[in-house]
């Protein structure tokens, strides 16, 4: 269910992006940093949030079918394909911890403009400049301690570079953009397989990308003299791959094009947002998101000596009996009918499944739903006639007891 539930709040996300197309990309970012930070917080809103929808046959359906070979696959295959991504993040950040310790601390003119460009961008916390012999772009990471990584080729960079690459970097330093980023790679792994999550991680790193170049620019930098030095800082790390994938990078190649004619367009809106707008967006994004949380949980109205009691489901077949063990917890009834017996007629097929599913008298919907989804996931062998299958009608019973 949290699988639906993701896709769902990071499509709504996706759609508020491009509906704000027009807006700065300030406000794009915005929006798909808070689908990303409701989805990494759903397991706390699903206790938060007000169950409703809820009904057996979801769960039945997951444990009637736990003993399906498909069903067995796909969740080996989602669960090692998260498994390769995340040790892809760990192995992430211990290169930038090996990096980090091969790295030094910049000269004293370069860190006076990184200092610089701090005051500029109104920034309190301390931030160290490191440089490299390794080949990366500008980048920079950390939340607590941010640190900007420059190439051993910025030692020949003019101040008028430097002071673009340090307010872009820094731009990204005051937004929080390396937790926001690794929050959404961590969440892309996980649900690796929808390209909804793919989707918005990119465009997520786009308007971050672009954002940072808006954040410039609302300095008083003249557009021209800006798109000017990122193409020097494009041509001087030519060649060079960014070997940082969690951390922004300030000038990379593929989308640099498009930065560059958005930064010379006079006409694109580069407002920044403010705190309170950014509330009133979270407000609206988790009161939007808690109904999503919600679906699929108890209901608050059921009965609490209910939950957590364990059931058990008898299926008769002739003289054969098969027992599951469910517990209320995690199936529940809308109106708690957590008891009852459920008669269907059907056909044996020769391939051992059955067909013509039928309930016989009339019972509460959810008992008659979970128990089709029981008998429908249910093979055995197929009745024969002197050893040739042939199909037969059967009865069945279904009780659901406590």
């Amino acid at each position: 269910m949290i699988v639906f539930k993701a896709g769902l709040v990071l499509g709504i996300a996706c759609a508020a992006a491009m509906m704000l197309r027009r807006r700065s990309a300030a406000w794009r970012h915005a929006a798909l940093a808070l689908g990303f930070g409701i989805v990494g917080f759903l397991p706390i809103l699903e206790l938060a949030a007000p169950g409703w929808g809820a009904t057996v046959a979801p769960s039945l359906v997951g444990l009637s079918a736990a003993a399906s070979a498909d069903v067995k696959i796909a969740r080996t295959l989602w669960y090692s394909g998260a498994l390769i991504g995340v040790l892809g993040i760990v192995i992430g950040l211990m290169r930038i911890a090996w990096i980090r310790a091969s790295a030094r601390v910049v000269d004293p003119r370069r860190h006076a403009i990184a200092d610089d460009a701090a005051v500029e961008c109104g920034l309190r916390r301390g931030v160290v400049v490191l440089e490299t012999d390794r080949p990366v772009m500008p980048v920079t990471w950390g939340l607590f301690r941010p640190k900007i990584l420059l190439p051993d080729a910025a030692r020949e960079w003019t101040d008028e570079c430097l002071r673009a690459v340090f307010r872009h970097e820094l731009a990204h330093v005051q937004r929080g953009d390396w937790g926001v980023q690794l929050l959404a790679t961590l969440i892309t792994r996980v649900f690796w397989f929808n390209p909804v999550v793919w989707l918005a991680s990119r465009q997520l790193r786009i308007d971050s990308e672009r954002a940072c170049d808006y954040a410039v620019l609302n300095l008083g930098v003249e557009a021209t003299d800006y798109a000017a030095q990122l193409i020097r800082v494009a041509r001087a790390t030519a060649g060079r791959q960014a070997r940082i994938g969690l951390a922004p990078a300030a000038s990379q190649a593929r989308g640099l094009e498009r930065r560059i004619a958005a930064t010379l367009d006079a006409h694109v809106d580069r407002t920044p947002l403010s705190g309170f707008a950014c509330a009133i967006a979270a407000a609206l994004f988790v009161g939007a998101s808690l109904p999503i949380a919600g679906f699929g949980e108890p209901p608050a109205s059921a009965s609490p000596a209910l939950l957590g009691v364990q059931r058990e489901v008898l299926r008769r077949f002739g003289g054969e009996e098969r027992k599951f063990s469910i517990v209320a917890g995690e199936v529940s009834f809308w109106k708690n009918k957590l008891e009852g017996r459920v008669e269907l007629q059907a056909r044996l097929n020769v391939d051992g499944s059955v067909s013509g599913l039928r309930v016989v008298e009339p019972v509460h919907p959810d008992l008659a739903t979970a128990a089709e989804v029981i008998v429908r996931n249910w093979r055995r062998e197929p009745a024969r006639v002197r050893g040739v299958p042939v199909e037969v009608p059967i009865r069945m019973t279904v009780d659901f007891k406590r």
